[in-house]
């Protein structure tokens, strides 16, 4: 398309209803727009719109990143990582976001740009506002999304991202029910008298119980440390628990990408991820006389809506896996709504998650896990925290370094600046078209 450069290399993986990866036409916007409410799923689209103008996309729950920079001359080039525009001399000034469940279109030749909804998120209403109804629609969601990915996705070997948690394991356990070739893989940290920590002991009972492989994947330190650049750039953000997140998931696609698949077939990964923002299951953790990973305090269906919502920024899962050419799926992505339908009332609950789970999938997860104590993965056991966070806390590597590291890594000029890229959980974007200044070629908002 004239007037547009795309390096989108992030594969989209969404369907119109039973369609997948539909072919979108953005030369009417009014049709456009009315598709893209009926799609699920992960994409960010660069497409013709009317008179030659360009259209950029990009899915509800902002799982497939969309960044885009204007030229002097009205080119437009997008990416799917910042740094893909940096390479082509882009400052870090002039780079923008399309937000999660949005379109934009811009127009270069009479320099305008409009940024518009297409999807709008709620809180839901259920006709039968009981647990156990709501997990029967839940139920019933997860097994309609199993079974289209299994109909797209049948000659993949599906790479479960397994934690021995209820939400790995709920994924795990469908996916054994819908796919062939299912293998589970495991983060562990490894250091001399360290025992075998509780995720890597439940994720092998979890595969024994369903009967797929599973690969324990070790990390040390040292190991922590040395992807840890890797993660920023691939996760596309600074902030500590999606840093510390990345770096599981930076682990893991290393260990996939260096071991061949032993079913001998493409991969497709599919994680537990988003669920933690779904039910808001969210606590932060003590270490060191200090708490990480804190959370505004609103109410349950406020936060979970905030947390949803800044999803739009940070690339933990998807991009991380992506650049070691692996392609990923949340399923949970894809029963948002369902979800949703389980209200702050019912979140109240200590165990209400357990109780969900077990409503939801107590016939297939396997039972020690329904009474398994959350435990996370970036440190181990309370009683004794082991792992990424106490490993890049006692080396320095605190949220004020990941800054300043973010900053060094992407060129940009002061904290200052890097807090106006990511506000209230969403990258920078535009309403208007950018005419403050050029720098370097680009137009500068």
């Amino acid at each position: 398309m004239k007037g547009l450069v795309s390096r989108l290399r992030v594969s989209n993986l969404f369907w119109e209803g039973d369609t997948f990866a539909p072919e979108l036409d953005a030369r009417d916007l009014r049709a456009f727009e009315e598709r893209l409410r009926r799609t699920s799923g992960q994409f960010s689209l660069a497409l013709e719109g009317p008179g030659g103008s360009v259209v950029l996309a990009r899915d509800k729950y902002g799982s497939n990143k969309l960044f885009f920079a204007i030229r002097e001359d009205g080119t437009i080039e997008v990416a799917n990582y910042i740094s893909d525009l940096q390479d082509r001399g882009a400052p870090f000034g002039a780079i923008l976001s399309v937000p999660s469940g949005h379109f934009t279109h811009i127009d270069p030749v009479r320099r305008t740009l409009e940024t518009r909804r297409h999807h709008d998120l709620a809180n839901r209403k259920p006709a039968d506002p009981s647990l156990t109804a709501i997990a029967k629609e839940i139920r019933a969601a997860l097994e309609l999304w199993f079974g289209r990915m299994a109909r797209q996705f049948k000659d993949r070997e599906i790479c479960i991202c397994l934690s021995g948690g209820l939400d790995s394991s709920l994924i795990a356990a469908l996916a054994r029910r819908h796919f062939p070739h299912v293998a589970g893989f495991t983060y562990g940290f490894v250091a001399e008298n360290h025992p075998e920590s509780e995720d890597v002991g439940y994720a092998k009972r979890v595969g024994a119980h369903l009967r797929i492989p599973v690969d324990f994947i070790p990390a040390t330190g040292d190991d922590i440390v040395g992807v840890l650049d890797d993660a920023i750039v691939g996760g596309q953000d600074w902030r500590d628990f999606n840093v510390h997140c990345a770096i599981v998931n930076e682990l893991i696609g290393r260990h996939l990408a260096a071991h061949p698949s032993a079913f001998g077939r493409k991969r497709l990964v599919l994680t537990g991820d988003m669920m933690n923002e779904i039910m808001a299951d969210y606590t932060p953790i003590r270490y060191g006389g200090r708490d990480y990973y804190s959370l505004p305090k609103v109410e349950m269906d406020q936060l979970r809506l905030i947390l949803i919502r800044g999803l739009d920024a940070g690339d933990r899962e998807i991009g991380v896996f992506h650049r070691h050419g692996l392609d990923a799926i949340q399923p949970y992505g894809l029963v948002v709504d369902e979800y949703l339908k389980v209200n702050g009332e019912h979140l109240k609950g200590d165990v209400v998650k357990q109780r969900l789970c077990r409503e939801v999938g107590g016939d297939i997860i396997p039972p020690f896990v329904l009474d398994r104590k959350k435990v996370r993965a970036q440190i181990g056991t309370s009683a004794q925290p082991t792992g990424i966070l106490p490993t890049l806390v006692e080396s320095g590597r605190d949220s004020t370094w990941m800054k300043k590291a973010w900053c060094q890594r992407f060129g940009v000029a002061s904290e200052a600046d890097l807090n106006r890229f990511v506000r209230a959980g969403c990258y920078r974007f535009a309403t208007s078209y950018p005419q403050a200044r050029v720098e370097r070629g680009y137009h500068i908002g």
